[in-house]
């Protein structure tokens, strides 16, 4: 009658765990020693736009962290040596190329040997809270270039790059009126330490835009931000490549 009793209740206590992970509004997600997904609940599936299936099986920091984006897993394989993460920040690439902010924190489970079986990870999504915090800094750094620099075009130089590093845009330009000839011509450019840009960066400094011409003349004449998803396939877009 005990053992009957102990393992109602150990079932009741499975069931209990498992309606959490379901139902939780954060990642939860296991992970192997080998860094392969063991599962993920449907809030991950959600944030990442990922489904279960494309994921189990698969090695999640391949997945999440392409590329040179590589670089946050080392860091955090070095500090995985010191015990559970607690609030560890990292982004996070989901399956349509966006980045997420996530905060981690995370519970490891060992076997009889002491050796790592399965990291248990709980990510919260606080990429708004970061973009708001970002665009507030932004704010303040204008303010002081504006107040302390020495003229406006010494200051707009900064400010560019003030607001591409707090919005993490690798390319961003100035565009003034040329009252002669009615064209834009870009005055002003700011670049991340990058070959990969030359071209593009070399086609926008040669560049001149009339109303409705390419993404600052169209602009110039609507007078409203304009946003372009794919450079690639926008029919109005000389300098793509």
């Amino acid at each position: 009658e005990s053992f009957s009793k102990l393992a109602d209740n150990l079932r009741s206590e499975r069931d209990e765990s498992a309606l959490l992970i379901q139902n939780a509004p954060i990642i939860i997600c296991g992970i192997t020693a080998e860094g392969i997904t063991t599962f993920i609940n449907p809030a991950g599936e959600i944030m990442t736009g990922y489904r279960a299936g494309e994921l189990v099986g698969h090695n999640w920091w391949r997945v999440f962290y392409p590329g040179a984006e590589y670089r946050q897993v080392e860091k955090l394989f070095k500090d995985f040596k010191k015990g559970d993460v607690r609030d560890y920040e990292m982004i996070l690439t989901t399956k349509t190329g966006e980045k997420r902010n996530i905060l981690w924190n995370s519970v490891s489970q060992f076997d009889e040997s002491g050796k790592l079986k399965e990291v248990v990870g709980f990510g919260n999504d606080f990429t708004e809270k970061r973009h708001a915090e970002r665009r507030l800094n932004a704010q303040h750094a204008v303010t002081d270039l504006l107040v302390n620099s020495p003229n406006l075009d010494e200051a707009m130089r900064k400010i560019i790059q003030v607001i591409c590093e707090s919005l993490d845009w690798q390319v961003g330009a100035l565009w003034n009126v040329d009252a002669k000839t009615d064209v834009l011509r870009c005055s002003s450019i700011w670049h991340e330490p990058s070959d990969s840009a030359n071209e593009f960066i070399d086609a926008t400094r040669a560049a001149t835009f009339g109303r409705g011409v390419g993404l600052p003349g169209r602009i110039w004449e609507t007078r409203k931000p304009a946003w372009i998803l794919d450079v690639a396939n926008d029919s109005n877009f000389p300098r793509a490549p």
